[in-house]
């Protein structure tokens, strides 16, 4: 699996949940199929440029927006950034968790 494969999939993860998306809607709006999504999320597969094309087109989301934030170095990036953008790709339910969770720590550390 090759680092801008992942960083695609990622992407497309993450825009699909801020959209509140399923796989399984993403990829009857994209015409695509849902275990296709699944294998770009994961970083399994690939997308040709039809195929991202039509995932793009599905979220209403520009190439430049989808491209703009890839990163392929995240070793560079600031634990926050990595932070946020691990929290970014859950649901809303799955960040309030994950905030508390946060909350919580940091009010251990004082």
């Amino acid at each position: 699996m090759s680092t801008i494969t992942s960083a695609v999939g990622e992407r497309v993860r993450s825009l699909r949940l801020q959209h509140r998306l399923t796989q399984e809607e993403l990829s009857e709006r994209a015409d695509l199929h849902n275990t296709y999504i699944s294998q770009i999320e994961c970083g399994e597969k690939n997308p040709s440029i039809v195929s991202l094309d039509k995932i793009l087109t599905a979220m209403n989301v520009t190439y430049a927006e989808f491209f703009e934030p890839i990163d392929l170095t995240k070793a560079q990036r600031s634990v926050a950034a990595q932070c946020y953008e691990l929290i970014n790709r859950k649901s809303p339910a799955q960040q309030s968790r994950i905030l508390r969770i946060l909350q919580e720590l940091d009010a251990m550390t004082k």
